[in-house]
């Protein structure tokens, strides 16, 4: 969700991003391997826009709460992107807040970089849970004036950032999908995709459509008997049609797991 903002800015016609740049926020676990096909796509979406005889501007949205996996690799910088971008906001904010917030949430923040957060005390990690809710209950008790201030998109955009740093939170302590062993609750995840998601229908309005690319395991409406213990969580889909009922379609490409 953070790295597509810079995306969403050059859809929507912006001139100081870079097409190449916007491409890397369009699907960040493929790497590079589709970068030429994810500029030509941000490219035709702003092409369209700019269309005299466009009426519906089209959006780029991502909707995880965290960029590329990069197990295996030197750190995990992705895990605290979400906060990084929260408080971000909150330094053109209210600049005083910002620096508390950061002094509650570090060193936590620096540990779940570097793959170490199994490393943090009980209490280290409590501390983290209960500064990752404060910083959503700020961002709520401030809503109006600070929407007023720098505009709703800019607010709601540092707010869903807020929202994914205290799922990517809940992940890393329930042992799902981001933490160093995927061992207990994979649910987090998706529940945060599928908030995403019901406050992008929001945004559209009445008439609004919302084209979602994912992998096969996000969009499904109903559990997978065949699906190994691993994947056995409530997906995103399963959110979207209890939710949305007829109004969620999902077609399935070619993959080893059925919609």
């Amino acid at each position: 969700f953070v790295d597509s903002v810079t995306t969403d800015e050059f859809v929507a016609g912006s001139e100081k991003v870079p097409a190449r740049l916007a491409a890397k926020g369009v699907f960040s676990f493929a790497g590079e391997n589709v970068a030429d096909e994810n500029r030509e796509l941000v490219e035709w979406m702003r092409a369209w826009n700019a269309r005299p005889s466009t009426t519906r501007k089209l959006r780029f949205h991502g909707l995880d709460m965290m960029g590329a996996s990069t197990k295996g690799q030197p750190g995990n910088p992705h895990a605290r992107k979400a906060f990084d971008a929260a408080l971000a906001y909150l330094d053109k904010v209210d600049a005083q807040s910002a620096k508390q917030m950061r002094g509650r949430l570090e060193p936590a923040l620096t540990r779940i970089a570097t793959w170490s957060y199994d490393s943090l005390t009980s209490s280290q990690a409590e501390n983290l849970t209960v500064a990752s809710a404060d910083l959503v209950s700020l961002f709520e008790r401030r809503h109006v004036a600070w929407s007023q201030g720098t505009g709703t998109l800019a607010y709601q955009r540092a707010y869903r950032s807020a929202l994914d740093a205290r799922g990517i939170d809940a992940d890393f302590r329930a042992g799902g999908w981001w933490a160093a062993s995927q061992s207990r609750d994979m649910d987090q995840r998706d529940a945060e995709l599928a908030g995403h998601l019901r406050w992008l229908l929001e945004r559209e309005g009445r008439g609004g459509r919302v084209f979602v690319f994912a992998h096969a395991l996000h969009l499904r409406k109903g559990p997978d008997p065949h699906a190994l213990p691993i994947h056995r969580f409530t997906s995103m889909g399963q959110h979207l049609a209890e939710l949305l009922g007829g109004d969620y379609v999902a077609i399935s490409g070619v993959d080893t797991e059925s919609l």
